[in-house]
């Protein structure tokens, strides 16, 4: 769940079966969270600590809606031309009461 107004590091694995991508085994990450989009070779994706990290600022979370959808695609050295997309999955956004960006 992402709280309206939180800024910070979202965490995330990736998996193939059971396989974890890390740097190592993937050329690019981009990650989609509703029409906010994260990409690993510009640097807006981190790796740290055995995850990824995706940084949500305060106004990207107190512009979200309800729900959001997000999706990930892999690219990998090994295969240039092959994409991998993750399941869509929704994710519940808690409205916050306090709705301005604290400056």
């Amino acid at each position: 769940m992402i709280i309206q107004g939180d800024q910070y590091y979202l965490p995330f694995t990736i998996t193939d079966g059971e396989t974890n991508i890390t740097p190592q085994i993937a050329s690019d990450v981009r990650i989609k969270f509703g029409e906010l989009e994260f990409t690993y070779s510009k640097e807006e994706i981190l790796f740290k600590d055995g995850k990824w990290h995706c940084k949500l600022t305060q106004s990207d979370t107190l512009n979200m809606p309800k729900f959001i959808d997000a999706q990930v695609q892999v690219k990998f050295p090994t295969e240039p031309e092959t994409i991998k997309n993750s399941i869509i999955k929704r994710i519940p956004i808690q409205k916050s009461i306090i709705n301005e960006v604290w400056a």
